[in-house]
């Protein structure tokens, strides 16, 4: 009788403190799609982080309409799409799968201990940082180079000396596509076009330069929204002179030959798929024709856009 007594008192307790707790509960879910995930149940609400495809998430059982809360590995907690997450199979080591409840002896009875229910989610295991998603990005640049210079350099047979001169402020247009190989590096292609090529000591039209540019990036994240860069362009430029003025008898052929391009800069997400581009660097050309060569060097800084793709 006082084991039987015993154990009523046990089950009574354990049934008074399960009505008391928060019945909130957890399911092992996984992203079904590449997703955001936001401070709050608004698509126009912060983004505070991001998931991929199969990343597997602690999530609340009951969504809060279209949306659903989930639990990130450092502790925060945001908003996905109900829709972008599926169940998944429970995980042994996977923080939302329950432990199997201990068992404890009350004299010689048995009974298995009811834990209380947390009432938030559990909190996911420090995971390493995930490396930024693979994006290929098709944008445009437009730069001001504002210190240059413009060399001419007679052909050998004048033996004429060769002159240096300062450039006019140019300006540029450069639309680019780079195709992500890995989060960190990329290949790409930057046609550019220079206009006011023109050294400041002489009084004919100004020229202009066409560059065309393959590229290979370096990235290295700096926050979950910002990337630094370091870029090497090798290209192959023309620069297009002006027609000779009236009344000029002969011609001349356009300087044409190699053109290196480095550059550093940031690449910033103000949206998921959308980035703002800036960029300082230097280029140097080594253009040449039967007329003699004319080269040119710039200093450039620039910004753009980008989509991600």
């Amino acid at each position: 009788m006082r084991r039987s007594r015993t154990l009523s008192v046990v089950l009574v307790a354990v049934c008074i403190g399960a009505l008391h707790a928060s019945p909130a509960r957890a399911d092992d879910r996984a992203a079904s799609a590449e997703t955001p995930v936001r401070s709050a149940p608004f698509d126009v609400a912060p983004e505070i982080a991001r998931l991929r495809a199969g990343d597997r998430i602690c999530a609340d059982d009951q969504p809060q309409g279209a949306w659903r809360r989930v639990g990130l590995a450092d502790g925060r907690h945001g908003f996905v799409r109900d829709a972008d997450t599926q169940v998944v199979p429970g995980d042994p080591g996977h923080p939302c799968t329950p432990s199997p409840p201990p068992v404890v002896a009350v004299g010689n009875a048995e009974v298995v201990a009811v834990a209380t229910p947390s009432p938030t989610a559990p909190r996911p295991r420090p995971e390493r940082a995930r490396e930024p998603a693979e994006r290929h990005l098709l944008g445009v640049m437009f730069e001001l180079l504002p210190v240059g210079t413009v060399t001419f350099e007679p052909p050998s047979a004048d033996g004429g000396d060769t002159l240096y001169a300062d450039s006019l402020f140019a300006v540029a247009v450069a639309p680019f596509f780079d195709a992500a190989v890995s989060p960190y590096v990329a290949f790409g292609v930057s046609p550019q076009a220079i206009f006011r090529v023109k050294s400041d000591q002489t009084s004919e039209k100004s020229a202009k330069q066409f560059d065309f540019r393959f590229r290979l990036t370096g990235r290295l994240p700096l926050s979950p929204r910002v990337r630094a860069f370091a870029r090497v362009s090798p290209a192959y430029s023309v620069i297009q002179l002006p027609p000779l003025p009236p009344r000029t008898t002969g011609s001349r052929s356009n300087p044409q030959g190699f053109l290196i391009n480095v550059a550093v800069g940031l690449e910033v997400a103000v949206l998921p798929n959308l980035f703002i581009v800036t960029d300082l660097g230097y280029q140097a050309g080594f253009q040449g024709s039967a007329d003699g060569d004319t080269r040119t060097s710039y200093l450039h800084i620039g910004a753009g856009f980008a989509i991600g793709l």
